[in-house]
């Protein structure tokens, strides 16, 4: 009896996630379009774009130190593995805990602030073996005993994997002006400022110069003209609009963009294989032990 008990949780979990990847094309279509996004971040997007660009800051230098960090665990550094799990990629934007808990609701139908550690589908399909409502009767705290933090970092890393991609749009940004102007990707955005500064300086003196624009340029060549604080400052504030337009732009159409080549369903189904194989893992420790 115990046996089938086992063989039958299997089953239910087989069959809750099977539901989940059914609901996600509705789940699709009823979040991602851009008029559909837009309604879920207008109400937040003044709150949200202070993170945006934090989160942009911080998307180049997160990527290094986890690139190193996973270096280090492959060279037998375990610390390092578990360093890398504590390591905020960002700050979670309202919009982003709008996905969570639209995702943990509607695909999941998964309370993560409720008392059960299990999704309420699941739990019903369980008690339905006579062996595993007996266990339960017993001890009614055995479906609240999981790791729902664990759970809930399933979810952020699916989440976490979605923001990084709008984040790194400012550093993207920066790279292009950076390219587009000067030649090169690699340039910060003082460096740029200094520069536009720079050549700005450099036209007006070539210009006025009193033997004539040409024979300016090259003095100016030679000498360089002084730059002005105040106009380093001035093409420091319209990059870091600029920075932060793009932010905000990227932030907008990045759903609907993905949606349009199918990247959240592939995403979704990850996130849904990564759950089943932790269901899997909590069950049997915690429940198909008792039974067998």
């Amino acid at each position: 009896m115990n046996e089938q008990a086992a063989l039958h949780i299997d089953r239910c979990v087989e069959n809750y996630l099977r539901d989940c990847r059914e609901r996600i094309p509705l789940f699709l279509g009823n979040h991602f379009s851009l008029a559909q996004t837009w309604d879920l971040q207008r109400h937040t997007l003044v709150r949200d774009i202070p993170l945006g660009v934090i989160n942009a800051l911080w998307a180049i230098p997160y990527l290094t130190l986890r690139k190193g960090l996973e270096i280090l665990e492959k060279v037998g550094f375990a610390w390092a593995g578990q360093l890398i799990l504590k390591i905020p990629s960002g700050i979670r934007s309202d919009y982003q805990r709008k996905i969570e808990r639209l995702i943990a609701g509607e695909i999941l139908e998964w309370d993560l602030t409720g008392r059960s550690a299990l999704p309420d589908p699941l739990v019903k399909s369980l008690l339905q073996d006579p062996a595993v409502a007996r266990l339960a009767d017993h001890n009614p705290a055995v479906f609240s005993e999981y790791r729902v933090p664990q759970v809930r970092r399933l979810i952020d890393k699916f989440c976490e994997g979605r923001a990084l991609v709008t984040d790194l749009s400012g550093t993207l940004f920066t790279m292009f002006c950076g390219w587009y102007f000067f030649g090169r990707s690699s340039l910060s955005l003082h460096e740029m400022g200094t520069r536009f500064a720079r050549r700005k300086a450099y036209d007006e003196a070539s210009s006025g110069f009193f033997l004539g624009r040409g024979i300016g340029n090259t003095f100016y060549d030679i000498f360089p003209p002084g730059v002005q604080e105040r106009d380093v400052q001035f093409y420091l504030i319209l990059l870091g609009l600029g920075f932060v337009a793009a932010t905000v732009l990227f932030t907008l159409l990045s759903d609907p963009l993905r949606q349009t080549f199918d990247g959240h369903r592939a995403r979704l189904n990850v996130l849904i294989d990564d759950l089943e194989r932790e269901l899997l893992l909590q069950l049997h420790h915690k429940l198909k032990r008792r039974l067998l």
